[in-house]
């Protein structure tokens, strides 16, 4: 079994010019695993990071942050568009990484208000062909894409993995 933390008991967001101590500091802990979220691509540097994950030995998985602005069910294309872009930034990332997991709430995350039985059919729909295209970049990259489910509190559309 493996010991793992999220880097979110620290820090958000979690930035290379910065956090990288808390990959030792993890380790010092007991941590084989630790994990950083990915809300701006812009402040992680891949070979930065890879680097000291080697020097700590420790391994690491990535949660991708999307939200309402991401959202691949969005009724918006232009939102859709985002989440898809940064869904593949995020999952080349996690390759450049050495990290074979990405997982995120990609769908209706922070959403709570209620949707007809139409209105979910369409949204779903529009969350399955975006993730048909994750599905296909993920192979690509070899990294494993997970949809994070949320409670029926934190989004209004898939609320159960049964």
């Amino acid at each position: 079994m493996k010991i793992g933390t999220n880097f979110w008991i620290w820090v958000s967001p979690f930035r290379t010019d910065r956090d990288l101590e808390l990959i030792a500091k993890a380790k010092s802990m007991g941590a084989d695993v630790v994990e950083f979220a990915i809300e701006d691509d812009g402040v992680v540097d891949a070979k930065l990071l890879r680097r000291a994950l080697a020097d700590n030995q420790v391994e690491c998985s990535v949660v991708g942050i999307f939200g309402p602005q991401r959202d691949f069910a969005s009724e918006d294309p232009a939102v859709r568009s985002e989440g898809l872009e940064h869904a593949w930034r995020c999952l080349d990332l996690t390759a450049e990484v050495g990290a074979g997991v990405l997982t995120g709430a990609v769908v209706a995350a922070g959403c709570d208000q209620a949707v007809t039985e139409s209105q979910r059919n369409r949204r779903l729909a529009f969350a399955a062909e975006v993730l048909q295209q994750i599905g296909e970049h993920s192979a690509k990259a070899g990294v494993r894409f997970g949809v994070e489910i949320l409670n029926r509190y934190e989004s209004n559309l898939l609320t159960t993995a049964a």
